[in-house]
């Protein structure tokens, strides 16, 4: 199984780690997460761009997935819904903390609600992950 630290070298290459997700918890069925609010992560508002937040929550709910698959299987985003609420300023932190709703042999949904540091919701992604085999 994969734990945090084998999936932040696996991130540091890519989009979460261009981001910087940094995971608090990583679990089948729970993934928890925080990001610091930088300059170039920003609107010219010096808010986190809402594109930002839909990444980060793709991130969780693909690494939640991942951790949950059968042998021999892999996964693939089917479909994301979004609903944004609060603002998160530059030189804060965002946690998102990303639950399992539904999990079966050929999909798995998945929940993210992203709080800023005043606990307000920033969004709720909702996220539904195919389960495939491997080609």
């Amino acid at each position: 199984m994969l734990d945090i630290s084998r999936l932040h070298t696996l991130f540091e290459p890519l989009f979460p780690g261009l981001i910087g997700i940094k995971l608090l918890e990583a679990k089948q069925d729970r993934v928890r997460a925080t990001l610091k609010v930088r300059k170039n992560l920003c609107t010219g508002r010096d808010t986190l761009h809402w594109g930002v937040m839909v990444g980060m929550a793709q991130t969780l709910g693909t690494v939640g997935s991942v951790l949950s698959l059968p042998e021999g299987s892999r996964t693939r985003t089917e479909s994301s819904n979004t609903e944004f609420h609060a603002d998160a300023l530059l030189d804060t932190s965002v946690t998102a903390d990303c639950v399992a709703l539904e999990k079966s042999d050929t999909r798995m949904v998945w929940q993210t609600t992203i709080h800023n540091e005043d606990e307000q919701v920033c969004a709720v992604i909702t996220q539904t992950q195919s389960v495939l085999p491997d080609e």
